[in-house]
């Protein structure tokens, strides 16, 4: 299952830059869903429709973790200044994106189940 996404994810990721860089990317995303799904993407039984999903979302994590990589969010000349993105920005970035893809698929449910 994570191997299928991961392939799944890879394919939908621009093809610039090394594909070594790319493949990390896709583990440190595939990571970041495992952490906020509490395991539940891994899952073998998980239908079609939702491991699209997760191959979208693993893929657009990866984006923005590849983007992240020049951590740079605004320069000026005049007067020189540079500000950087912090890393709590990317973070709310990654719940956004795993919410808006995984939202309505039941896998960040955090609450009891059989109560």
């Amino acid at each position: 299952m994570e191997q299928e996404v991961k392939r799944a994810a890879l394919s939908l990721l621009p093809e610039e830059g090394e594909e070594a860089e790319r493949r990390r990317a896709v583990d440190r995303a595939w990571q970041t869903i495992r952490s906020f799904t509490l395991g539940r993407a891994e899952d073998d039984g998980l239908d079609g429709d939702t491991r699209a999903q997760l191959a979208s979302c693993c893929a657009e994590l990866a984006e923005d973790l590849l983007r992240a990589g020049d951590r740079v969010e605004k320069e000026t000349v005049g007067t020189w200044s540079r500000s950087y993105r912090s890393a709590e920005r990317a973070d709310v970035r990654a719940g956004t994106v795993l919410r808006r893809w995984l939202g309505n698929s039941g896998l960040l449910y955090r609450g009891a189940d059989g109560c």
